[in-house]
């Protein structure tokens, strides 16, 4: 208790100093100054990309089509479905990252109606590039492997009922085609393996009719370690994506809890907890301080994970003020305080590693090698030492390598 009021004092003098207290600990933040924070973290290889191709539409065409984006009824499915016909896919991709600073939500359906468009998985790659950190991939391959995994090359639209039971069969071919795919092809050549498993994790809920305990299991047959945990991390994204789309997070958090999923689904915190703590601070208006206690009162194996996902609810404010990475990431032990870096810092990289390591500078020298690795290396990194931390229970797949 101790340690907490000190941690208390110690969080409220350095927000108190930056001016920034009421952000610190206002119950929710704009999204304008999210986007913000974001837009100040740099730019891309594919906004550099992509936007020209943007920029050479008509204006009549842009005006409709940014009257359409930003209309109450924007329906994101009939909206790419129309446009992508209408104008070059990049030409869409280039237009969601000047109209957002931070295009990821956005640009998954987007990587499906590319795919539904080419029915080749290699153009649709080559097409989305890096595009809205990543999410344009991962919607193509979510679309791609949902359907049929073994057309990735060239994908035949047999029309199913949507409604139709996903069969065991169906499920261990795509669990069969993940490894391979990671490894091969305009995949490999464009993204990090880990990128790829992140993308299955959402394609392995898209085929499973959003059934994470499946999807979880579907994770665990990658061999090479960490692609488990990553493909995890795709399946929780997806999840978000889904109730936030249908509005049933309510219902769900109502039966189980507010940290549902990651209270029963415990094997990768990590990969739950990322997306889930910045959900629970707007869900329940929580503060610093209360998400530092959440984290700290729940069962010492899933711990370090919630301390992760803190680091990851707070990093766009880390990008305003990168002193407010030592206040949040201080708490808990060495584990935690680790994950709660990497939380921050491999992301914050992806944007701007010179940000990510003005951050790291404000560390003492315990922490700070470890903040300048997680900056070098950026978001999945397969052969990080702490690897063997983001996963419960049985480690032989990590301690054999």
């Amino acid at each position: 208790m101790r340690n907490h009021i000190r941690l208390l004092r110690d969080t409220f003098c350095t927000c108190l100093t930056l001016l920034v207290l009421s952000t610190c600990f206002s119950k929710s933040y704009a999204t304008e100054d999210i986007n913000r924070f974001i837009s100040d973290m740099g730019t891309t290889k594919t906004d550099e990309g992509k936007r020209p191709h943007w920029n050479a539409i008509g204006n009549t065409l842009k005006h409709q089509l940014i009257q359409e984006y930003r209309s109450p009824d924007y329906d994101e499915k009939r909206f790419f479905a129309k446009y992508i016909e209408l104008i070059p896919a990049e030409a869409i991709l280039g237009f969601l990252e000047a109209e957002e600073a931070i295009c990821h939500r956005q640009a998954h359906e987007l990587g499906r109606a590319i795919f539904r468009k080419t029915n080749n998985i290699s153009e649709t790659l080559s097409i989305c590039g890096n595009g809205c950190t990543n999410a344009c991939m991962h919607g193509a391959i979510g679309e791609a492997f949902s359907d049929d995994p073994s057309h990735h090359e060239s994908k035949t639209h047999s029309q199913t009922n949507e409604n139709s039971h996903q069969t065991t069969s169906a499920i261990d071919k795509l669990v069969e085609m993940m490894e391979p795919f990671c490894h091969t092809g305009e995949m490999v050549r464009q993204h990090k393996r880990g990128n790829c498993a992140h993308a299955m994790g959402h394609a392995l809920m898209l085929k499973t009719d959003h059934d994470i305990g499946a999807s979880i299991d579907g994770c665990r047959h990658f061999n090479e370690p960490g692609m488990d945990y990553y493909c995890a991390t795709g399946v929780y994204m997806q999840y978000m994506d889904n109730v936030t789309s249908n509005g049933s997070r309510q219902a769900d958090t109502q039966r189980w809890g507010s940290n549902y999923p990651c209270n029963k689904f415990t094997t990768y915190p990590a990969a739950c907890y990322r997306y889930i703590v910045s959900e629970v601070k707007e869900e329940r208006g929580l503060g610093l301080e209360h998400l530092i206690l959440l984290c700290a009162q729940l069962p010492a194996d899933v711990r370090s994970g919630c301390f992760h996902g803190l680091g990851a609810a707070y990093t766009p404010l880390i990008v305003e003020h990168p002193t407010l990475l030592k206040v949040v990431c201080s708490y808990g032990d060495n584990k935690e305080q680790l994950l709660c870096i990497e939380g921050v810092i491999e992301k914050l990289a992806d944007f701007n590693e010179q940000r990510a390591l003005e951050a790291c500078k404000t560390l003492d020298s315990k922490t700070r090698d470890i903040c300048i690795a997680a900056a070098q290396g950026k978001m999945y990194r397969l052969d990080k030492p702490s690897m063997y931390l983001y996963r419960t229970g049985i480690q032989e797949k990590y301690n054999q390598h």
